[in-house]
């Protein structure tokens, strides 16, 4: 039976239409549309996109075998919504190669390291700084927090280590201690989507068996703040890039008896954002004397013309580059090469290397005209209402 559904495939440098005309038990018989000097071979990898009553799908699929117009694609395992992407993501083709440069990677300083790489930028303001000058924004910040704690001040680890169980927890991850209350248990888990807190579970992998033989250095402190009428504190870390530099400080205290909720990370962890800022405007570290990049290969899982998914092996950098940081990237074809920014936008690892969604951030029309045609054999479509993920126009000539 001629199911007649159209699809477009898109692999490593190609794009095909087809019409599905039979489902098999372990197979798709589908019927080549259109002209293409491109065909598919047995073993390559498609991303398959059609329309289904009125949804737009999605699943990847290998070629079995071409007979003339006949294609036989192996039964997908799965089919999902197609995601909200600009452009397909296919195999990386033949001949490309990425390198990454992280800002300021090789500034050394003499401050605590946290090995996760976090972009000094300014982030999205939500809790009403004014960020105006330096002054202005630390006297906003007095303000709002006088509204939610009894104490708060700003630390740098200037000339001296981390001190004490909280502070090196901060050091070590760079990530935020959360006291809700100091009479009861940190948080288990994390609410936010990129990391941001210290859960009990991470404080005794920090602590390791010493808690066990010598009891817990946590415990001890919580039990010296509930002796100094210590309610609750938020410790949250200063980051520049690897560095974690001081740490933004609030607490209540007796004359405030109230326990803290998430909107005090929120607080916190924004300003320390716009402060570490405002340090690299200023050039406070000098570390822009020292600025001396260095260059990474990263490996491609898989190419789009508006971004990648990249790996790189743990021997290769050691740091974990946080969600939100941007990239230097140059990307090379066999005819040249291309120069952009990259924002990571979604992170995981396994045990042998790290793997970052990144999404381009400035390739202009010139440039995209010359990545289509080496990723899909298509011409750049010069009108965007054609394209998108699972319509871009099929089967055309470069």
């Amino acid at each position: 039976m001629n199911l007649g559904i159209p699809l477009h495939m898109y692999g490593a440098g190609k794009s095909l239409s087809a019409r599905i005309l039979e489902l098999r038990k372990d197979s798709l018989r589908l019927e080549l549309q259109g002209s293409s000097d491109t065909p598919a071979v047995p073993w390559e990898i498609f991303s398959v996109y059609l329309s289904f009553h009125g949804k737009d799908l999605t699943f990847r699929s290998k070629v079995l075998k071409q007979e003339n117009r006949a294609l036989i694609l192996a039964y997908p395992g799965r089919m999902l919504r197609s995601p909200a992407r600009k452009h397909p993501r296919v195999p990386c083709p033949k001949g490309f190669s990425l390198e990454l440069t992280l800002e300021n990677e090789k500034v050394h300083l003499d401050y605590p390291q946290c090995g996760e790489y976090s972009d000094v930028s300014l982030p999205d303001l939500h809790e009403g700084f004014d960020v105006s000058s330096l002054n202005a924004l630390i006297e906003s910040f007095r303000r709002r927090s006088s509204g939610m704690a009894s104490e708060s001040r700003v630390v740098l680890f200037k000339n001296r280590p981390p001190e004490g169980i909280e502070e090196s927890l901060v050091a070590h991850y760079g990530k935020t201690l959360f006291i809700p209350s100091t009479r009861s248990a940190l948080p288990t888990a994390d609410p936010y989507p990129e990391p941001r807190i210290i859960t009990s579970g991470m404080v005794g992998d920090f602590e390791g068996p010493d808690a066990i033989l010598e009891g817990s250095r946590m415990d001890r402190a919580m039990i010296s703040k509930i002796g100094k009428a210590i309610n609750a504190e938020v410790w949250c870390p200063i980051q520049y890039y690897q560095y974690v530099v001081g740490y933004v400080y609030l607490a209540n205290r007796a004359d405030r008896p109230l326990s803290m909720d998430f909107s005090v990370v929120d607080c916190a962890w924004e300003f320390s954002r716009v402060l570490a800022f405002y340090l690299k405007t200023h050039d406070y570290f000098k570390a822009s004397q020292r600025n001396d990049p260095i260059t990474h290969k990263a490996g491609i899982v898989d190419l789009s013309a508006s971004g990648c998914l990249l790996s790189i092996p743990h021997t290769t950098l050691a740091m974990r580059i946080k969600t939100g940081s941007l990239l230097d990237l140059r990307l090379s074809h066999p005819e040249g090469s291309l120069s952009t920014r990259g924002k990571v936008v979604r992170r995981y690892d396994d045990e042998e290397g790290a793997y970052y969604g990144v999404a381009f951030q400035d390739l202009g029309p010139g440039e995209l005209r010359e990545l289509f045609p080496k990723l899909y054999h298509l011409s750049y479509p010069e009108t965007m209402d054609a394209s998108g993920e699972a319509r871009l126009p099929s089967g055309a000539s470069a």
